[in-house]
Parts: structure tokens; C-alpha cells; sequence
């Protein structure tokens, strides 16, 4: 794992195409959300999503895989620039992650969950 930077003009650079993966381990809840674009916009940092959908988390702490659309949240999430820690780690397959807290960003293009499976209209 890399050092923890806090400048998300790196991670605008590496131009994510992959998913995010968020976990909220309070309400038990994670969130899975492909990636349109994460951009600096002045001092805030702004992370666009195509559609996000949420599944319950299990017995240990794991997505169960039962995924329920998202509607009527905004697609996007902003925070300041320099605020949220994140580091670079590679993934020996050519591709690399981004881990800020218990979150990821995928940064090459792939599958996560299939939006086929997922219950609900975006």
C-alpha cells in the first residue's frame, strides 16, 4: 500500500472508469456505483456516478448480494479537496485501487455488480 495522500488531483489524473464500493457498517448497508467521473472542481472534489445500488451487509460484514437500486438519491458526491486520505495501491493485474477508510475505487473499466441483477428502476 502506498502512502496516504489527501490531493484528489491524483486520482483525477488516474481518470477512473472502474466502481466504487462504499460501506456504511452502522446501518449495515454497502453501496456499489460505476464510476462516470471523479473531478477537482475548485477546492471541491466531485465523484459522479452512472446508477448506485445497495444491499444489506451479512452475518460478517459482507455485500449479500441482494441489490435494490438507488432512486431519488442524487448521483454525484462532493467533498473538499485535501479532507478525505486516500492512497494508490496496485493490483498486479494492471489495474489499480484507491482506498479511502473502509472505501475502494476501482480505477480500470470492469464488472462489479451486474445492473441486470439489481431489483428496482434507477
Amino acid at each position: 500500500m502506498s502512502a496516504k495522500e489527501t490531493d484528489w488531483k491524483i486520482v483525477e489524473q488516474l481518470n477512473p472508469k472502474g466502481y466504487m464500493e462504499l460501506y456504511n457498517f452502522t446501518d449495515r448497508q454497502a453501496v456499489h456505483a460505476p464510476i462516470e467521473s471523479i473531478t477537482v472542481e475548485g477546492q471541491s472534489v466531485v465523484i459522479r456516478v452512472k446508477w448506485a445500488a445497495m444491499t444489506p451487509l451479512g452475518v460478517h460484514g459482507m455485500p449479500t448480494d441482494d441489490w435494490v437500486a438507488m432512486t431519488g438519491v442524487k448521483r454525484f458526491m462532493r467533498f473538499p479537496n485535501h479532507t478525505v486520505p486516500f492512497s494508490v495501491e496496485n493490483l498486479g493485474d494492471g489495474d489499480k485501487r484507491i482506498q479511502f477508510g473502509l472505501n475502494i475505487i476501482y480505477v480500470n473499466e470492469k464488472e462489479g455488480v451486474d445492473k441486470s441483477q439489481v431489483r428496482g428502476e434507477f
